[in-house]
């Protein structure tokens, strides 16, 4: 065997020593990952805690805790939307293991018997008016005599009859249509039918109570109990939530059940994810095994690449785990940019290899030897570029990506190491069969040999115009889609219930939330949100507490003095005199009937013919002995629902008024915070998730409440900006740093010049790609950008390097060529395999990174060398090439 020179690396003199150091600094690397290193999958983990948005967030979460609730949508008549949410929320209390508080409407009695103290002033005249109006109804009622109440009933509507029509009060109408369910109901009773008696109308919970805008639609909030980022516990509820809802359905056939919110939102993403994920990584394995056996004949030297990387892999967590300590959603894709970058430093050397094994009279240590030197300062000079690509990040204020461009930056300079180091020690020690079968001599090329040198100026002019188009209609049509929900799956259940809402009075998911400071504070807050026209509702502590008790109290005292006072039963009237009083009460009702319809009241008219109608169907019944003892059953009982009433009157015209300390403890969990803070929320309306809307919405919130608001529509506005933004910085700071280190690489303003020209060539085929398939930028894909910028760059060195250690300039040796397609078309491959996926923001990352990969191929490949003959002969990088 030939000495090795007295250069040889260390690596490939001590291979074994090397390979061994290798397996050691990886099994300690993946130890201090397993020890040290957490995924923290919370978006709220990609913001600096130095952004007033993400402070306001944080405030939030910390005195309510998590605010991503599951919004479970219930389209249909409110009484089945009613029904289905209180046996729902009593099935959610039974799996106090998964779900926690839920909010349907502030139900009247949490508010413990102070309705009156919330009523609103015209609620509050209308029950004037029917205490004086009906005050010996009234009384019959408290003395539980139904006999002396449909006498004093019949009074009261002839007086009405003498009435002129058009003092008649706006209530009117909704006391009839009351009258005639409890008339209905008696007719029911009189012929046999247990019926039970109506409950009297009470405007004043319905003027307190929360209601959707929207006749045909509410909505249930569910907070489930899992950690922010544990999707495991909160797919658990979210499955778990759904089967409820699927139980229940068969009870409601009126209605139609749905489930979203951001935390069904995720986890319907992310197991679009996996699927998507699971696909492509068969699809990717299998075309790159495709793409060796026929590159290199055999699997083994390039698994030896993957070796190599899954190593450096190894070393990156170590580093993550040392440096940071945790990993984020952004920054958890490192792997994946490694992969499609870091095999590349493999593949070059083996070709290298390939092409010194071939030569004669060639040893194989001496052949890996010549192969690293011969490569080792583009592997270097790529891998720094590129590193300094991702590192460039760290000069954002973007924290997600400023941990990602840290860890990507020293994976790609880790990869480089594992190449130039554990690569060529394991091919050393495996010997030439590790690259197949040589080419025999006659078939290789013959020393001196040139290709045929295309015309220059010809490949320059279409490469520019090639250029200029792209750049035009990149210019006039990209944009960066802010819709997250555009991103997902088509057909997604709960992104198809989250368009639902938001084509109606807006979405529970993108709420506003702002903590004030006491309740004149939240009063203000409140009254700002409500004046703004993109706020459809405003839920406040303040709605809950009088804001003048002492005035409200006198009010609430002068109704107490118009009330009956409490009095002992009466002795039962016999059914007779009952049915004698029904009469009574038809004659008045029949009278009334006329006078609507002579003064055109159609509707009371109505009502009216229908009470006359019920009266007389129930003293028909009553003609019968069993018919007449039922129907005086029945008015026993609604006189005592009527007493009931009236007894609760009582109740609350003489309660304390409402304070935050003696409200129901389910309405302080959801308004009062655990320093005591106060919580204002705000449903938008006519918002969506384009830019436009969540700008808007943002500027109209900050304008009225100023930098305290927060909620989920801020954080995806501001996450997104700073995403783009960061990019966009990033890469001028990328662009300034590689060409620098260009410079000093090649030495030769014009060399670097020819590096980043084929890159930036690709990238405006890409952009105009990208405006002819009517593809935008997004969250998902615009992470493509510094992968094909690596990519490119690298291309470009590792031909200028070969290019410059040759005297024909427009020669690109076939090793490198094969080494720059073979590792290109990994990359391409590799991530185009995400087209497949169903998540359409994953399909748009594989087609923006495939499309991005040929284009810097075709530029380095393609206009590279007739650029380098134009600009001149000789030698590209002075003093600097490989041998």
């Amino acid at each position: 065997m030939t000495p090795l020179p007295s250069r040889a690396s260390v690596a490939i003199a001590h291979p074994g020593w090397t390979l061994a150091l290798g397996i050691v600094v990886t099994a300690a690397s993946l130890a201090a990952a397993a020890r040290w290193l957490e995924f923290q999958p919370g978006r709220d983990r990609l913001i600096g805690a130095d952004q007033d948005y993400h402070r306001a967030f944080l405030r939030l979460r910390e005195e309510f805790g998590n605010r991503d609730w599951l919004v479970v949508v219930l389209r249909g008549p409110p009484a089945a939307r009613d029904a289905c949410a209180g046996a729902l929320r009593a099935k959610l209390r039974a799996r106090s293991t998964l779900f926690g508080r839920s909010f349907y409407r502030i139900d009247p009695s949490a508010l413990g018997g102070r309705l009156l103290w919330l009523a609103p002033p015209a609620a509050l005249d209308g029950l004037e008016r029917a205490l004086r109006e009906h005050r010996p109804l009234l009384e019959a009622c408290a003395e539980g005599d139904p006999a002396r109440a449909l006498e004093a009933l019949a009074d009261a509507l002839a007086r009405r009859a003498q009435e002129p029509l058009a003092e008649a009060p706006p209530e009117g109408s909704a006391a009839l249509a009351g009258l005639a369910d409890v008339l209905s109901g008696a007719a029911e009773a009189a012929r046999g039918v247990d019926v039970p008696p109506p409950l009297p109308a009470d405007p004043l919970a319905a003027a307190v109570a929360e209601r959707p805008r929207d006749p045909e639609c509410g909505w249930l909030l569910v907070e489930p109990l899992a950690r922010p980022g544990d999707l495991a516990a909160t797919g658990a509820a979210v499955a778990e939530l759904r089967r409820l809802l699927a139980e229940l359905a068969p009870r409601f056939p009126k209605l139609s059940l749905g489930l979203t919110g951001k935390p069904a939102l995720t986890v319907d993403e992310m197991a679009t994810y996996r699927s998507d994920a699971q696909r492509a990584t068969l699809l990717s394995l299998g075309g790159v095994i495709l793409l060796y056996a026929l590159a290199f004949g055999r699997l083994q030297a390039p698994l030896l690449a993957a070796g190599a990387l899954v190593a450096a892999l190894a070393w990156t967590f170590g580093f993550a785990a040392l440096a940071l300590g945790r990993l984020n959603l952004l920054s958890i894709v490192f792997a994946v940019v490694l992969v499609g970058l870091g095999i590349d430093s493999g593949i070059h050397l083996i070709a290298r290899c390939e092409e010194e094994r071939d030569k004669e009279g060639a040893d194989w240590p001496g052949a890996v030897e010549r192969s690293l030197r011969g490569t080792r300062r583009a592997v270097w000079t790529a891998a720094i570029t590129t590193g300094l690509a991702f590192l460039s990040a760290w000069f954002t204020d973007f924290q997600g990506m400023r941990e990602l461009g840290l860890i990507a930056g020293v994976g790609v300079l880790l990869c480089a190491l594992a190449a130039t180091t554990l690569l060529p020690a394991a091919l050393v020690l495996l010997g030439p069969s590790s690259l197949g079968r040589a080419r025999p001599r006659s078939l290789a090329s013959p020393p001196g040999a040139a290709p045929p040198r295309p015309r220059p100026r010809a490949f320059l002019l279409v490469s520019l115009v090639a250029l200029g188009l792209a750049g035009g209609l990149a210019g006039r049509g990209l944009r960066f889609e802010f819709d997250l929900l555009s991103l997902q799956a088509e057909g997604t259940p709960s992104v198809e219930w989250e368009r639902r809402l938001l084509r109606q009075e807006g979405s529970p998911a993108l709420s506003v939330q702002v903590l004030a400071e006491d309740l004149d504070d939240a009063r203000r807050v409140a009254a700002r949100l409500r004046a703004l026209p993109c706020v459809a509702e405003v839920y406040s502590p303040a709605d809950l507490v009088p804001a003048d008790p002492r005035q409200r109290g006198e009010r609430l005292a002068a109704l107490r003095a118009l009330l009956p006072p409490p009095a002992p039963s009466a002795a039962p009237r016999s059914p007779a005199s009952l049915v004698l009083a029904l009469g009574r009460l038809r004659d008045a009702l029949e009278e009334l009937e006329e006078l609507a319809l002579a003064g055109g009241r159609d509707r009371d008219a109505d009502a009216l013919d229908a009470c006359v109608e019920a009266c007389d169907q129930a003293l028909l019944a009553a003609q019968d002995p069993k018919g007449s003892a039922a129907l005086a059953r029945y008015a026993v009982r609604c006189v005592a629902r009527l007493r009931g009433w009236i007894e609760a009157l009582h109740r609350e015209t003489s309660s304390p008024p409402p304070t935050l300390e003696n409200l129901a403890p389910e309405l302080r969990r959801l308004f009062v915070g655990k320093s005591g803070k106060l919580l204002v929320s705000a449903r938008p309306r006519g918002v969506g998730w384009d830019e436009d809307s969540l700008r808007g919405l943002r500027d109209a919130i900050r304008g009225a409440v100023g930098l305290r608001a927060a909620g989920f529509p801020i954080q995806v506005y501001e996450t997104l900006t700073r995403l783009r933004d960061g990019y966009l910085r990033a890469g001028a700071y990328a662009l300034a740093a590689v060409f620098v280190v260009l410079l000093v690489d090649l030495r030769s303003l014009r060399s670097a010049g020819l590096a980043l020209g084929p890159t930036l060539l690709g990238a405006g085929w890409l952009l105009g790609a990208m405006r002819l398939l009517g593809l935008d930028f997004n969250a998902a894909n615009l992470m493509a950008l510094p992968v094909v910028f690596g990519a490119g760059v690298d291309a470009a060195v590792h031909v200028l390097h070969r290019m410059g250690a040759s005297e024909a300039v427009a020669d690109v040796p076939p090793a490198t060529r094969k080494a720059v397609v073979v590792s290109g078309l990994t990359t391409a491959i590799g991530f185009g395999a995400l087209a497949s996926a169903q998540h359409r923001g994953l399909a748009s990352l594989g087609t923006v990174m495939a499309l991005g990969i040929l284009a810097a191929l075709l530029a380095a490949l393609v206009t590279l060398p007739p650029l380098v003959g134009w600009l001149g002969g000789g030698r590209l990088a002075k003093g600097r090439s490989d041998p």
